[in-house]
């Protein structure tokens, strides 16, 4: 089955935060963070229901080798990323932000 990828409109914001943050440690773990992020995206979209779930049907998928979340879920054939976190970030932060935005 294929289903397609949605973004939530702030997932860059989250994404560029993460790579910052590695990137003032090293530009190779920054880049070596933007990689995992799109191999973990890669693998929510061809298998999404293969992740655990969080809430209701909103499911996680972690980040190979970085303590951070994807937080998607699956609406018909459509996989809607909420967002990308810090494993260790206060869980309101992500739990309230609205799927579709």
């Amino acid at each position: 089955m294929k289903f397609d990828k949605r973004l939530h409109r702030e997932f860059p914001l989250d994404l560029a935060a993460g790579t910052a943050y590695y990137d003032n440690i090293s530009s190779d773990l920054g880049n070596q963070f933007r990689v995992a992020v799109r191999e973990t995206l890669q693998n929510v979209v061809e298998r999404p229901e293969s992740f655990g779930l969080v809430r209701g049907k909103l499911r996680f998928a972690s980040v190979r080798g970085f303590p951070y979340l994807v937080l998607f879920q699956v609406v018909d054939l459509t996989v809607f990323v909420a967002g990308l976190y810090h494993a260790s970030s206060d869980p309101s932060q992500w739990l309230n932000r609205p799927i579709e935005d």
